[in-house]
């Protein structure tokens, strides 16, 4: 199984040629300036009959709303600093992606943490 990320506009422009019917596709959706773009992309994705999963926060009600799969990360990373915290929402976020992968792993009889065909490039001593 291969999993590639892409930024919206990088979906946008080629690899959403690739989304068909139960094509699954993970979108984070963090509140902030890419809201408005990332639910375009969702709704496209919709049209596409794609199985999509919203990644969201509980300060981006409208992506918990939007319909279809989602999971609201237990945190509000738009509400908890007064600095502008968008490049902080990758943190967070990932967590769902990563457990949902290492249960893949896991529920296809894989260790996650001893991959096949990967060795150890340096040596300590």
């Amino acid at each position: 199984m291969v999993a590639e990320r892409f930024s919206g506009a990088d979906l946008m422009h080629g690899p959403i040629a690739l989304v068909e019917k139960a094509f699954p596709v993970f979108v984070f959706a963090p509140p902030g300036a890419t809201w408005p773009n990332t639910r375009a992309i969702v709704a496209s994705l919709a049209q596409l009959a794609a199985r999509v999963l919203v990644i969201t926060d509980r300060s981006n009600p409208a992506a918990a709303a939007i319909g279809g799969d989602t999971v609201v990360i237990p945190a509000e990373v738009a509400e908890r600093s007064s600095l502008p915290c968008e490049f902080l929402t990758p943190i967070p976020y990932i967590v769902p992606a990563q457990l949902f992968t290492a249960h893949l792993a896991r529920s296809k009889g894989l260790n996650p943490d001893q991959p096949r065909t990967l060795t150890k490039v340096t040596r300590t001593v």
